[in-house]
């Protein structure tokens, strides 16, 4: 053999042992990902057995007054293909809730059934990869033992855990605005392609048509971005977020305008405010029921309407003008709201 052929066989032979001793193991792999593990199967175990404890005891605790409504709607989503909460035909459209958390439990009936429990183990499975994302967003940007606490503390976490096994919208919420959070994060952390800060802005959008709470987030995180750098490589990104965050949104906008003649994201704030904050403030004053005070309410909104049958946008702009007068006439340590405007709920 010349003195080339064996140069090349030690060469070879040294290249391969370096690579085998400079290679991760399986061990090391394994110890390296053992937190995210643990915390998953630590928070599928407590989930499952939550809801063990739920379907065994007290079954009705999987249904709040809103899931009926999305099981409505999914269900003529999974069967005749309309968003809407019509019981038969003509489908009168929706525009109170945002598609996404129905057609996620339409497409969860379509697979295994109508079967609400289905969805909610599938949501206790998102709410699980939820602290991992948690745990793995924080180690992006916080020290190990600060992340391994947040990360703990999210798999205990009792809102996390009471909101994951009821058939609402909660849960899927916030595994999207997790997963956008972390692919922010991951971005502008790591200087990742353009490909991260796009999927962010879809998934903000995702979580805004999941729940219109999250319709605003994403304009923060724009402006914050913005006002703390003006480089020509952040200000791209962040216009690459801004613009998939709106085209995701913008079909739904275009859909309503369609239908309803206005460009409404969602009329649910003014129900939210006059069923809910109102009513809850005059039931409190008055020593009433909810109920009560909700039926209240309603005849206030047909007295509005002078009697006229009401169509989805001029009810919405009746709920939207209510509630203010309702809330300003209900005292707080002895004073009206009006005078405390902060106070006010509106």
């Amino acid at each position: 053999m010349s003195v080339l052929g064996v140069g090349t066989v030690c060469f070879d032979f040294l290249a391969r042992r370096k690579a085998a001793v400079t290679a991760p193991s399986s061990y090391g792999l394994l110890r390296r990902n053992s937190w995210p593990l643990l915390i998953f199967a630590a928070a599928v175990l407590i989930r499952l057995s939550l809801f063990a404890f739920i379907a065994r005891y007290y079954p009705e605790r999987f249904f709040a007054n809103d899931s009926f409504e999305y099981d409505k709607l999914a269900l003529n989503l999974s069967v005749h293909g309309r968003s809407s909460p019509s019981d038969r035909a003509p489908f009168a459209p929706e525009i109170r809730r945002t598609p996404v958390y129905p057609l996620f439990l339409a497409a969860t009936y379509r697979a295994f059934g109508h079967h609400p429990r289905i969805a909610i183990l599938l949501q206790l499975l998102l709410n699980s990869l939820t602290c991992v994302l948690v745990y793995e967003g924080g180690r992006r940007i916080l020290e190990r033992r600060i992340t391994r606490v947040i990360g703990l503390l999210a798999v205990v976490d009792l809102s996390f855990l009471r909101y994951s096994a009821v058939l609402l919208s909660e849960a899927l919420l916030v595994f999207l605005l997790s997963v956008g959070c972390a692919c922010f994060v991951w971005h502008y952390a790591q200087r990742k392609g353009g490909w991260c800060i796009a999927a962010s802005g879809v998934l903000f959008g995702l979580s805004a048509l999941c729940k219109p709470i999250a319709l605003y987030l994403p304009v923060v995180l724009f402006v914050l971005v913005f006002v703390r750098s003006r480089d020509a490589i952040c200000l791209r990104s962040n216009a690459l977020f801004l613009l998939s965050f709106l085209i995701t949104i913008a079909p739904w906008t275009i859909r309503n305008y369609q239908r309803f003649g206005v460009p409404l994201f969602s009329t649910i704030r003014g129900e939210n405010l006059l069923f809910y904050n109102a009513a809850f403030l005059e039931a409190s004053r008055d020593k009433q029921s909810i109920a009560a005070v909700r039926s209240k309410l309603e005849a206030e909104v047909e007295a509005q309407a002078g009697g006229e049958a009401l169509g989805v946008v001029e009810r919405y702009r009746i709920l939207e003008r209510l509630p203010f007068p309702c809330t300003t006439r209900i005292p707080v340590s002895g004073r009206p709201l009006a005078d405390k405007p902060w106070e006010r709920v509106c």
